[in-house]
């Protein structure tokens, strides 16, 4: 069976769904992470909660970046995966 990451499946906001954790993150960039929640789903009733993970991958792909984050990001970061893993971003000036 395909997989398909779902976002936020169980709040109130607007479904997408996605092929890849990749079209995931690329998703978080374009919606300045307004995408809360991401979850994996490989048969219509198993289905896994990969925020963190995506959430590292965005975090990742950021501080590949080098620059500092902009409050959304910083948001996103923060909110996801924890408050350590935005300070270690550099802050903007």
């Amino acid at each position: 069976m395909t997989r398909k990451f779902i976002t936020d499946l169980f709040t109130s906001n607007e479904h997408y769904s996605f092929s890849s954790i990749d079209e995931a993150v690329e998703a978080i960039f374009a919606s300045s992470g307004l995408i809360n929640t991401v979850h994996e789903c490989e048969a219509p009733s198993i289905c896994n909660d990969v925020t963190n993970d995506v959430a590292w991958e965005v975090s990742e792909r950021l501080a590949a970046n080098g620059e500092p984050l902009s409050d959304w990001q910083r948001d996103y970061i923060e909110q996801t995966i924890g408050l350590d893993a935005a300070r270690a971003f550099p802050r903007a000036a």
